[in-house]
């Protein structure tokens, strides 16, 4: 294979894995629209909240786990809180009960069809930790409400303020 005949197969090959990767990637937290999440709430939590006002909601935590700049907080319920030394909770996540929901009634074991019948079709689609997540972005707000899933199922729900 001459010079230029090979150069144009390597550029050639660039091009796809390129494509393959960009087409594969998902869309990016970055690259979608803003949703209003103004007024979402995850187990009846609205953030930004105390800990004090999710004690009252759920009692006293069943597990306290300090953490580097937040403190975690575990609840009888299967609700987990993360909050600022301050006391100030910044996320909030379902993670088995499925008779807790958000807002829009979207819980575990809920689909993706159902989540979008809710949220729009305005999301990020990504993995973290091996597992596919479903991204809506309140811009505004700075919030962010995931859907962590196991195929076509959701396992967790977050709500997060930046």
């Amino acid at each position: 294979m001459n010079k230029k005949a090979w150069l144009i197969s390597l550029v050639a090959l660039f091009a796809v894995l390129g494509w393959v990767f960009y087409t594969n990637s998902g869309t990016q937290e970055a690259d979608v629209a803003s949703t209003d999440l103004s007024g979402e709430q995850v187990a009846g939590v609205q953030l930004p909240t105390k800990v004090a006002q999710v004690n009252q909601l759920f009692g006293e935590p069943v597990r306290q786990d300090p953490g580097t700049g937040q403190q975690f907080y575990q609840y009888q319920n299967a609700v987990s809180i993360g909050a600022d030394t301050d006391g100030t909770v910044r996320s909030v996540e379902i993670l088995k009960d499925s008779r807790v929901q958000t807002a829009k009634g979207i819980g575990i074991g809920h689909t993706i069809a159902e989540i979008e019948a809710q949220y729009g079709t305005n999301n990020a689609r990504s993995q973290k930790t091996g597992a596919p997540v479903l991204t809506y972005v309140d811009k505004e707000d700075k919030l962010r409400l995931e859907f962590w899933l196991a195929g076509d199922k959701v396992t967790m729900v977050r709500l997060e303020q930046e």
